[in-house]
Protein backbone atom coordinates (compact mmCIF):
# COMPACT_ATOMS: atom_id res chain seq x y z
CA UNK A 1 0.00 0.00 0.00
CA UNK A 2 2.88 2.25 0.77
CA UNK A 3 4.10 1.66 -2.71
CA UNK A 4 0.55 2.91 -3.86
CA UNK A 5 0.88 6.08 -1.48
CA UNK A 6 3.99 7.01 -3.15
CA UNK A 7 2.88 7.06 -6.94
CA UNK A 8 0.53 9.08 -7.32
CA UNK A 9 -2.40 8.70 -9.87
CA UNK A 10 -2.32 11.64 -12.25
CA UNK A 11 -5.98 12.10 -12.79
CA UNK A 12 -5.60 15.96 -12.77
CA UNK A 13 -4.32 15.31 -16.69
CA UNK A 14 -7.67 13.77 -17.54
CA UNK A 15 -10.17 15.83 -19.72
CA UNK A 16 -12.50 13.29 -19.97
CA UNK A 17 -15.20 11.59 -17.76
CA UNK A 18 -14.33 8.28 -16.55
CA UNK A 19 -16.03 5.02 -15.74
CA UNK A 20 -14.43 2.47 -13.39
CA UNK A 21 -15.41 -0.92 -13.39
CA UNK A 22 -14.46 -3.60 -11.99
CA UNK A 23 -14.54 -7.41 -10.04
CA UNK A 24 -14.87 -6.33 -6.66
CA UNK A 25 -12.23 -8.62 -5.50
CA UNK A 26 -9.92 -8.85 -8.65
CA UNK A 27 -6.52 -8.47 -7.06
CA UNK A 28 -4.00 -6.64 -9.49
CA UNK A 29 -0.80 -8.56 -9.96
CA UNK A 30 1.80 -6.80 -9.28
CA UNK A 31 0.41 -4.91 -5.66
CA UNK A 32 -0.90 -6.23 -2.82
CA UNK A 33 -4.15 -4.08 -3.46
CA UNK A 34 -7.34 -4.81 -5.49
CA UNK A 35 -8.52 -3.00 -7.74
CA UNK A 36 -11.28 -1.67 -6.14
CA UNK A 37 -9.63 -0.28 -3.37
CA UNK A 38 -7.06 1.71 -6.43
CA UNK A 39 -10.50 3.23 -8.02
CA UNK A 40 -11.18 4.39 -4.61
CA UNK A 41 -8.03 5.90 -4.54
CA UNK A 42 -8.43 7.87 -8.53
CA UNK A 43 -12.23 8.56 -7.10
CA UNK A 44 -10.55 10.39 -4.40
CA UNK A 45 -7.93 11.62 -6.12
CA UNK A 46 -10.81 13.27 -8.61
CA UNK A 47 -12.61 15.07 -5.91
CA UNK A 48 -9.68 16.21 -4.44
CA UNK A 49 -8.96 17.93 -8.07
CA UNK A 50 -12.58 19.12 -8.30
CA UNK A 51 -12.67 17.39 -11.41
CA UNK A 52 -15.32 18.64 -13.57
CA UNK A 53 -16.35 15.69 -15.51
CA UNK A 54 -18.51 12.88 -14.47
CA UNK A 55 -16.83 10.25 -12.56
CA UNK A 56 -17.58 6.61 -10.65
CA UNK A 57 -16.64 3.75 -9.70
CA UNK A 58 -18.90 0.39 -10.47
CA UNK A 59 -17.55 -2.82 -8.65
CA UNK A 60 -19.01 -6.31 -9.25
CA UNK A 61 -19.08 -8.76 -6.31
CA UNK A 62 -19.04 -12.13 -7.42
CA UNK A 63 -17.32 -11.04 -11.03
CA UNK A 64 -13.67 -11.51 -12.46
CA UNK A 65 -11.79 -8.86 -14.91
CA UNK A 66 -14.95 -7.86 -17.24
CA UNK A 67 -15.58 -6.15 -19.90
CA UNK A 68 -18.67 -5.38 -21.97
CA UNK A 69 -17.49 -9.09 -24.24
CA UNK A 70 -16.98 -10.95 -21.59
CA UNK A 71 -14.99 -11.95 -17.90
CA UNK A 72 -12.01 -13.64 -17.41
CA UNK A 73 -9.22 -13.87 -14.33
CA UNK A 74 -11.60 -15.08 -11.84
CA UNK A 75 -14.99 -14.65 -10.58
CA UNK A 76 -18.45 -17.01 -10.67
CA UNK A 77 -20.75 -17.61 -14.14
CA UNK A 78 -23.63 -15.62 -12.27
CA UNK A 79 -21.27 -12.92 -10.99
CA UNK A 80 -19.62 -12.97 -13.94
CA UNK A 81 -22.91 -12.47 -16.30
CA UNK A 82 -24.62 -9.97 -14.02
CA UNK A 83 -21.62 -7.74 -14.04
CA UNK A 84 -21.54 -7.66 -17.85
CA UNK A 85 -25.16 -7.10 -18.31
CA UNK A 86 -24.81 -4.05 -15.81
CA UNK A 87 -21.74 -3.07 -17.32
CA UNK A 88 -22.91 -2.54 -20.64
CA UNK A 89 -26.15 -0.75 -19.79
CA UNK A 90 -23.59 1.08 -17.31
CA UNK A 91 -21.70 1.81 -20.62
CA UNK A 92 -24.39 2.89 -22.77
CA UNK A 93 -25.85 5.11 -20.68
CA UNK A 94 -22.81 6.41 -19.52
CA UNK A 95 -21.88 7.36 -23.33
CA UNK A 96 -25.06 8.19 -24.48
CA UNK A 97 -25.12 11.28 -22.12
CA UNK A 98 -21.83 12.73 -23.84
CA UNK A 99 -21.22 11.27 -27.35
CA UNK A 100 -23.22 13.08 -29.82
CA UNK A 101 -23.93 12.15 -33.70
CA UNK A 102 -22.86 14.04 -35.83
CA UNK A 103 -25.25 15.36 -38.77
CA UNK A 104 -25.37 13.49 -41.91
CA UNK A 105 -23.11 15.46 -44.03
CA UNK A 106 -24.73 13.47 -47.04
CA UNK A 107 -28.79 14.38 -46.01
CA UNK A 108 -27.69 17.85 -47.11
CA UNK A 109 -26.93 16.89 -50.73
CA UNK A 110 -29.35 16.86 -53.50
CA UNK A 111 -29.84 14.37 -56.03
CA UNK A 112 -28.04 14.68 -59.56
Amino acid sequence: MLLVLLLPIPVRTLRVGLIQALGATRAMQILPVSSSKMSDLVVQRLAQAKHPYEYRHVAYDGAGHCGINGCFGGGTPDGNQLAREDLRRQVMKFLGRYLVPEPDSDSNRTAP
